[in-house]
């Protein structure tokens, strides 16, 4: 080793100094006073998240973010056909999911609390379970859907819809569970540590909505640094629809320019600056002729026969004038490759196998086994907000025992395989697996094979 090195091995071994906050001439104390480590002293660090402020700016595109970046995600959902196709996927097959309500055990009281669930969820909503899973399943394109929570008590048929129940058992249930949309979600209200305290919602010609935050069930893709908003699941593929969208528009400019342009030719006269009116009138009455024969809005067109007498050729002429050989980019296979860019961000490429000279339907189970276990992710976000906070919620304002609580559970999304089942089931049986008799067993297989649950010998 060097004496140079040694040297500054030796100070840096004496004279180290541990690193300081920012902003505090303090040194750093590793050791913190008890009464601080019970207390937060950080944030998420989510940009925008002040109590007085509200507006967020973790999204580093101006153009995404608020109401502005809701309705581009609005429209890239609406027009362009491949996204359109990849978001009805999803939604058709989470809203083809069964719920139930699950009891905690089987005695009487646990299963009086699921039934009470059941009712509160499925027969007494103003708006009913399917509509307002419908309205839930917006959070994938957008990134998140705010629902408010309206409340009732349940004291049988009332004048107003809104009051009215089913039930009389005087407990507080459901009224209504209603999305907000999110182009209209103008700001967040959260507390000095981050956290949530209200949505605040435009309305058009009247002053803006405060929801409280405990009044939510905010469904969300992501839930990274506490983001209200979350994170549509288009977000990755906003720069190529972007570009997408540039190249159709050109490919549409190449396609009517192939189909021609309309040319007419008029004696020069006519378009001299110094013309009279009587021949400029003429001239913007050709000028008419051209553009009317270039909409198609006109089938002929009556010319004079006057020839030049020199040359021989007409004065007056109309025709198409098309363009010659071809475009040097083939525009179809941009957009195909742009298409399956947007595709593949949101695991839904498999809509693709057979359309394209790649790819076969072999790949179709994995590729469809991946975009289920999404479908499944998204499932437990919907699952969390219901049992986490509103049966939370329910439980606390009626004031029930918390040992009956049930659960609100999804159903499977795609039905099994029945012969890779029945083989699977084989081969238990053939290694010796005990399997028959098992009520329980032969219960679930029964569902599976959607076949009634006893079934009648003879």
């Amino acid at each position: 080793m060097s004496k140079r090195a040694a040297k500054v091995t030796k100070q840096s071994s004496t004279n180290y100094t541990a690193p300081q906050p920012r902003g505090t001439g303090a040194p750093y104390d590793p050791s913190l006073p008890p009464n601080q480590r019970m207390i937060e002293l950080g944030t998420p660090g989510l940009k925008g998240a002040r109590p007085m402020e509200g507006w967020l700016y973790d999204e580093f595109l101006p153009q995404l973010r608020g109401i502005r970046g809701a309705q581009i995600y609005r429209q890239m959902m609406d027009n362009d056909p491949i996204i359109g196709a990849a978001l009805f996927t999803f939604s058709m097959l989470l809203r083809s999911v069964a719920w139930t309500v699950v009891p905690v055990d089987q005695s009487p009281k646990a299963i009086a609390a699921k039934e009470w669930v059941e009712s509160v969820l499925f027969q007494d909503m103003l708006t009913p379970f399917g509509d307002v899973m419908s309205d839930i399943l917006s959070f994938i394109g957008f990134g998140f859907a705010p629902a408010e929570v309206t409340y009732k008590v349940r004291r049988g048929k009332q004048k107003d819809p809104r009051r009215s129940s089913k039930f009389d058992d005087r407990t507080i249930g459901v009224s209504k569970i209603g999305v907000r949309a999110q182009d209209t979600i103008w700001r967040w209200h959260f507390d000095n540590w981050g956290e949530l305290n209200a949505l605040e919602q435009y309305r058009i010609g009247e002053t803006n909505a405060m929801i409280p935050a405990d009044k939510l069930l905010l469904f969300r893709t992501t839930s990274a640094l506490s983001n209200p908003e979350g994170r549509s699941v288009l977000r990755n593929a906003y720069i190529t629809w972007v570009r997408k969208g540039t190249i159709e528009e050109a490919e549409g400019r190449a396609a009517i320019r192939s189909a021609g342009m309309v040319v007419m030719r008029i004696p020069s006269l006519f378009l001299d600056p110094g013309a009279s009116g009587d021949e400029l009138a003429v001239a913007n009455a050709y000028r008419a002729i051209a553009d009317k024969t270039a909409k198609d809005q006109m089938g002929s067109v009556v010319l004079p026969s006057d020839v030049d007498p020199n040359t021989k050729a007409p004065l007056y002429d109309i025709k198409y004038v098309t363009t010659e050989g071809t475009r040097p980019v083939n525009m179809t296979d941009i957009v195909e490759r742009y298409d399956k860019r947007m595709l593949s961000s949101v695991l839904a490429d498999f809509i693709l196998l057979g359309q394209q000279s790649v790819g076969s339907f072999a790949l179709s189970d994995s590729k469809t086994a991946m975009f289920s276990k999404a479908c499944g992710a998204f499932l437990s976000v919907i699952d969390d907000q219901f049992n986490r906070v509103l049966l939370s919620r329910l439980w606390e304002l009626n004031a029930f025992d918390e040992d009956v609580k049930p659960k609100v559970q999804p159903g499977d999304l795609e039905a099994p395989d029945l012969g890779k089942l029945g083989l699977f089931i084989l081969q238990l049986a053939q290694s010796g697996a005990q399997l028959f008799p098992d009520p329980e067993l032969e219960a679930k297989l029964k569902r599976l094979a959607n076949l009634p649950a006893n079934v009648e010998e003879g």
